[in-house]
């Protein structure tokens, strides 16, 4: 069994605890600091500074002392926010016209802005990339998903965030023969277009396939498509479900890859060998609208939930598909980040869970309520601060140092 092995192609250019791009510097939602409180019985983390910044899923992007995300203020257009990462004073902002369309929940962005290199890579709900420059806002280039690669807008607006592998920037237009496609993260210059397959919301993972190669898998409308960094297809498998909604970003693991979706389908661990996909099991151990996967020795937790479900806290063998263990918390979803070997659970209610990984029971360690209303975009964690913002746009600041 040859294993999966995530990419290190990060720019140079970051900090190491920076967490430049949608769930982290490698997408898995993992960061490597150890040196954080995590007794808050002693030491509760407070807050450092707060802000609003419209209506919208975006989550928070943190590099070189700057953190960014997407809103739209109510009655105003959609917003990239640049703020110092410590004292939350704004930078500057950068602003375009676009209607806010809510559609059974609050609408506004939903793609999470990535840093590479100085230069910051936004997309609006409507398929609009753009290249800022990071300290300035200033507009470097621009492409339309729709205009230039024959888009298909999926329902609910563009949600898959743009992000960097060695000299490329990677995107999901979701046109006829642009499914994906790769850019020149300096010159937005076309390196290749390939796929005929609408995107669904999922933001493809950067994987190695076969051990040494680097690849990419999304789940778009289709199911789990896998090519190489030059577009070539390698696999893929349908995996249908209602109203295109593949919004979970398929994880890595051993010889395959776990995926899951909500509305009625549940979780799947696929075998990929020699170009054939197989499923080894298929359940409804996890059913997760958009929530993300935290992969750890051959453990997945993720919050399982949808619209009318009450969230629990969920640990399932990947081999096996067995649920290991399962705890209700408050709200119907969450996401969780891996942080120096804990885990920090946001549920979409607002609270915070430290949670121990490695129990082979739930450990709650400590929990704080950190926001209110609704909390769908992941949480980012980058030199001992914790940033999480909520769909009306309340982002907030806890500072997590020793």
């Amino acid at each position: 069994m040859k294993p999966f092995l995530f990419l290190a192609l990060v720019a140079t250019s970051l900090h190491a605890a920076d967490w430049p791009r949608f769930l982290g510097p490698k997408g898995t939602g993992v960061s490597d600091e150890t040196e954080w409180n995590t007794d808050w019985a002693k030491s509760e983390p407070k807050e450092l500074w707060s802000a609003k910044v419209g209506i919208g899923c975006s989550s928070i992007s943190i590099a070189n002392g700057l953190a960014y995300t997407v809103g739209q203020p109510r009655g105003k257009k959609e917003t990239v926010w640049c703020f110092d990462a410590v004292s939350g004073a704004v930078k500057w902002t950068f602003e375009y016209k676009h209607e806010l369309e809510p559609l059974y929940y609050s609408g506004g962005p939903s793609a999470t802005p990535c840093i590479d290199a100085g230069k910051l890579y936004t997309l609006s709900r409507d398929g609009e990339l753009r290249c800022l420059d990071a300290a300035t806002g200033a507009a470097l280039w621009e492409k339309s998903f729709t205009k230039d690669y024959g888009g298909r807008e999926p329902k609910w607006g563009y949600a898959s965030s743009p992000f960097t592998v060695g000299d490329s920037l990677i995107i999901e237009p979701g046109g006829k023969g642009a499914s994906l496609v790769a850019l020149n993260k300096e010159t937005g210059a076309e390196l290749w277009r390939a796929g005929d397959d609408a995107t669904a919301y999922a933001t493809p993972t950067i994987c190695e396939w076969p051990a040494g190669t680097p690849a990419l898998a999304s789940f778009n409308q289709f199911g789990l498509v896998g090519r190489d960094l030059q577009g070539k297809e390698l696999f893929r498998s349908a995996w249908k479900t209602d109203n295109d909604v593949n919004a979970t970003s398929p994880m890595p693991w051993a010889d395959g890859f776990l995926v899951s979706s909500a509305y009625g389908h549940g979780a799947a661990f696929l075998r990929v060998a020699e170009g054939r996909v197989t499923p080894v099991w298929e359940s409804d151990v996890l059913m997760l609208q958009f929530q993300n996967i935290i992969v750890i020795d051959g453990h997945a937790f993720a919050v399982n939930g949808e619209n009318t479900t009450r969230a629990t806290f969920r640990r399932v063998d990947i081999a096996t598909g067995k649920l290991q263990y399962e705890h209700k918390i408050s709200g119907n979803r969450g996401s969780i980040i891996h942080v120096g070997g804990k885990l920090l659970v946001l549920t979409d209610a607002g609270e915070l869970i430290l949670a121990e990984p490695s129990a082979a029971k739930y450990t709650e360690l400590q929990s704080m309520q950190v926001n209110r209303k609704t909390c769908w975009a992941p949480p980012a964690f980058a030199n001992g601060l914790l940033y999480t913002r909520n769909n009306d746009g309340a982002l907030v600041c806890l500072d997590m140092r020793k």
